[in-house]
């Protein structure tokens, strides 16, 4: 059950009709109307590419070998890889070896993952999925019905943007962004030095809630949220430090080797 429930949020995120009529057959509601105006599949920008020929050889392998396979051997067959399991079947000697060679091998597991959540294909549940046809699959070899895939036009913001404009939760005139980014330079130069990825110093959240949070103590640092004590006792030493400005009796903080006033 719990695996039909992760098939059925698989076909969610490949579906590319509508995404609210989905979610409503999910739940047993049935529905005239095809698309609903509203949701990112029917308002997105998007172009249809017609993918008969690449359904056609992708179907057709699965029925070749007997429906007794998963998405990985589909994808081996159709891109022509001479594997061991491959040439020991005799799969290398069906008409559509190698036939789908010139697509890349994530693109066509994109296009049977879409399949599946379109109803061409029914995936089995089970530690190792097995592919086979339906009815739709069937109209599209008899050469009734064609396959399109709908591309959405995604537009993904810079990073120093995204991140600029996640941080600005506080006065958007307090200099936020300019920090965070700091933070995130130092921080990728620190996971250099010890050959770590960055994240695992301290995620962006942790960031920005100091970009935002500026603690003028240990204690506030170590009270932020991510901040557990062993992260507290091996980077607050080379990410904070408190110093006070005797002249002006001013606080300030020094994140790598800028110095940020905090009052």
């Amino acid at each position: 059950m719990e695996l039909r429930k992760l098939q059925s949020m698989i076909d969610y995120c490949f579906c590319s009709n509508c995404l609210r009529k989905y979610m409503l057959n999910y739940f047993g509601e049935s529905t005239v109307w095809t698309t609903c105006d509203n949701c990112s599949s029917c308002k997105g920008s998007a172009d249809k590419v017609n993918v008969t020929k690449e359904a056609k050889a992708i179907f057709r392998a699965i029925m070749g070998t007997d429906e007794r396979y998963g998405a990985s051997m589909i994808t081996a067959i159709v891109c022509g890889e001479r594997t061991d399991r491959i040439m020991r079947a005799g799969h290398d000697a069906l008409p559509v070896f190698g036939l789908l060679s010139n697509v890349d091998e994530k693109s066509i597991k994109g296009l049977i993952q879409q399949f599946v959540a379109s109803g061409y294909l029914r995936s089995s549940t089970g530690k190792y999925p097995v592919l086979s046809l339906t009815a739709g699959a069937e109209e599209v070899l008899a050469g009734h019905k064609e396959v399109e895939e709908i591309r959405q036009h995604v537009s993904v913001p810079s990073r120093t943007r995204r991140s600029t404009s996640n941080v600005a939760r506080g006065n958007s005139n307090s200099g936020v962004g300019g920090l965070f980014e700091h933070l995130r330079q130092h921080r990728k130069r620190l996971a250099e030095e010890a050959g770590l990825r960055p994240y695992l110093i301290f995620p962006d959240t942790v960031l920005i809630d100091l970009a935002n949070l500026r603690p003028t103590t240990l204690g506030e640092f170590g009270n932020v949220k991510g901040v557990g004590e062993a992260k507290l006792k091996n980077m607050a030493s080379v990410f904070y430090r408190p110093l006070q400005n005797i002249r002006d009796n001013k606080f300030y903080c020094i994140y790598g080797s800028t110095m940020y006033f905090l009052v």
